[in-house]
């Protein structure tokens, strides 16, 4: 990423036609323009990368977005006496999810449309099931201990919903709709939309 992406800083057109031509006022704009460029661009554009986007953020910028957002991202107050130590993807990944669930209406679609985007695929899928409770279904085992986590901190968006189940999978593997890779089962369907 270069810094003229974010941050642009162009000294040199304040110059006039009158003071164009003078050597020393050019030489000074010059050097102002590269410290500029060196200093105060450079700062926002670290500043965006490191802090401001969730998605590359540091863990610097992943504990200002943890006051932000009131999402403690070190376990401190979890019953067990070790604490969970998270990955900074998982720290994002919470964020994000926070991120989420006040932002949005937390429909079962918009749900899982955003988990397929944070997780990176399906491993996670939240079903209504239309009676005041939501399921989650875990179709990669890797992630059983970090959805733990996610409900330990009430980070699994529920549309509408009171109760909060969640079920592992056998053999992960999503089941019923065209076009998903390792389906097994269906052609068309509420999630054909979202596995594909």
């Amino acid at each position: 990423m270069s810094n003229t992406e974010l941050c642009t800083v162009d000294i040199l057109s304040a110059l006039d036609w009158q003071r164009s031509n003078a050597e020393g006022l050019v030489t000074l704009a010059k050097s102002i323009q590269q410290w500029m460029e060196d200093n105060h661009c450079q700062f926002w554009n670290d500043w965006q990368v490191d802090v401001f986007d969730l998605n590359t953020a540091n863990d610097f910028g992943l504990s200002v977005w943890s006051r932000i957002l009131d999402v403690p991202l070190f376990g401190e107050d979890l019953p067990n006496d070790n604490p969970i130590i998270l990955t900074t993807e998982q720290k994002r990944i919470m964020l994000k999810l926070k991120a989420f669930i006040i932002s949005s209406s937390s429909s079962t679609y918009e749900i899982n449309l955003k988990l397929k985007e944070i997780l990176g695929g399906v491993k996670l899928v939240a079903l209504d099931n239309l009676d005041m409770t939501c399921q989650y279904l875990i179709f990669d085992n890797d992630i059983i201990d970090f959805v733990q986590t996610l409900l330990k901190y009430k980070l699994l968006p529920a549309p509408n919903s009171v109760s909060v189940i969640v079920t592992i999978t056998p053999g992960g593997l999503p089941f019923g709709f065209l076009g998903a890779p390792t389906a097994q089962g269906f052609g068309v369907g509420f999630w054909s939309s979202i596995l594909t």
